[in-house]
């Protein structure tokens, strides 16, 4: 279930144990700001002349899914599923959202600008392949999932349809 709000993510309650110690209790319950995760893509969409993406609650389920998948196997790994996939992982409760997809969007300093997936970067296309997915152009639907566990938070940003595809400029 994915929780909608214009708020950050919950804070992850403490648990006392018998011996008295505070223990992290896992919890995937955090809120998703839809509003802070679109206008975050879109803010990079628009500086190249892209249009936006939209909100779409079937993507975002699929996402929810595997930010859960990943807390609960302590993975980070990509999935096998239609869609193009940003992953991002960090301490919990350190970071908004916004700074989430910013992390991805600070690899456009290695990004070259008229070339074709996978020449697009100016080392290794990995450098910079989270921001050409929020910036490719036949992307249109963006989803998100979050989710929190062993102290750290886990988001799984999903685009429809997916971008960085072999032989194809970003825009």
């Amino acid at each position: 279930m994915i929780a909608c709000s214009q708020s950050g993510p919950t804070v992850q309650p403490e648990q006392t144990t018998a011996r008295g110690w505070a223990t992290r209790v896992r919890n995937t319950s955090t809120t998703v700001d839809t509003r802070a995760l679109l206008e975050a893509h879109n803010r990079y969409r628009r500086a190249v002349g892209v249009a936006p993406l939209e909100w779409s609650s079937e993507v975002a389920a699929s996402a929810q899914r595997w930010a859960d998948e990943l807390v609960a196997t302590g993975s980070f790994e990509h999935s096998s599923g239609p869609y193009g996939e940003n992953l991002w992982s960090g301490t919990a409760g350190a970071f908004d959202q916004q700074s989430m997809v910013d992390s991805w969007g600070s690899e456009q300093q290695d990004f070259v600008s008229g070339k074709a997936f996978p020449k697009i970067c100016r080392r290794h296309w990995s450098e910079c392949g989270h921001y050409t997915q929020i910036v490719w152009r036949s992307s249109k639907r963006l989803g998100c999932g979050l989710s929190r566990g062993s102290g750290l938070d886990y988001l799984v940003c999903q685009y429809d349809p997916p971008g960085n595809m072999q032989g194809v400029k970003p825009y």
